[in-house]
């Protein structure tokens, strides 16, 4: 989506072309948010977020920041929960050894956390969505334009192929360029090139479309094995639940 936006910090006026929504976002999600931030214009309440240190840099949307800052912000305190509780011991002089769970409490809260939140958004999400989506109509749609996208940030350089097309519910004409109904791993380019070059513009398509929500399509509705890589979370979500357990019994035994 290409937006930009004018802003002032300390005198002086600022252009940006940063929306700060992922760069795989699809269109109907896109569409939405470029609607609040019409209305919002019209309001004149138009706000956008500037890093202090580079005044030029600034960008409309953050939810991916904000979720990301939250879950940082989580974890850092249990971390320094931990690690007030073992200068806490060593100031007055209480052996650790007494308090072992009770020392590892944050440290297994860390790793439940870590793990539970690694299994729900790369496995339990996506299951629930390919369950959901076994019910949407299969329709034909016609491809507009298709092209390989680059995103090089966070993870590094990986390439997704865009694929923006086009159907008819009932009469009424969607826009869509939703692929895939979980990201998983992307696709490497040659992969991209191969899918965008079977997909040129003018050619038709299966797409599946939520009945209940005819603006909402997916490319590709199947299962994809990749999304078991998120099993990795499950040791970290045993370990912090299990050391949670073990510290609810032994607190319940003494009480």
């Amino acid at each position: 989506m290409d937006v930009v936006f004018h802003y002032q910090w300390q005198g002086r006026t600022y252009t940006s072309r940063e929306y700060g929504a992922p760069p795989e976002a699809d269109y109907s999600t896109l569409k939405a948010r470029r609607e609040v931030w019409l209305a919002a214009q019209s309001r004149h309440e138009t706000f956008c977020r500037m890093n202090p240190e580079m005044p030029a840099e600034a960008v409309l949307e953050t939810d991916g920041i904000r979720a990301g800052g939250i879950f940082c912000a989580v974890v850092g305190a249990m971390l320094l929960a931990t690690i007030g509780q073992v200068l806490w011991f060593k100031l007055h002089g209480v052996r650790a050894e007494e308090h072992g769970l009770r020392l590892a409490l944050p440290f297994f809260l860390v790793m439940s956390t870590f793990g539970v939140g690694f299994l729900w958004g790369g496995l339990v999400l996506p299951a629930l969505k390919f369950c959901q989506a076994k019910s949407w109509t299969q329709t034909k749609a016609e491809v507009i334009w298709s092209t390989v996208r680059e995103n090089s940030a966070g993870r590094g350089r990986t390439y997704y192929p865009d694929i923006f097309y086009r159907y008819t519910i009932n009469g009424t004409v969607y826009l869509s360029n939703h692929g895939k109904l979980s990201s998983g791993f992307s696709e490497g380019y040659q992969e991209s090139r191969w899918i965008v070059n079977a997909h040129p513009p003018g050619s038709w398509i299966d797409c599946y479309v939520n009945p209940a929500a005819p603006e909402v399509a997916a490319r590709d509705r199947e299962w994809k094995w990749s999304n078991l890589a998120a099993l990795f979370g499950l040791p970290f979500a045993l370990i912090g639940v299990g050391g949670i357990g073990c510290y609810a019994q032994q607190f319940w035994r003494k009480a």
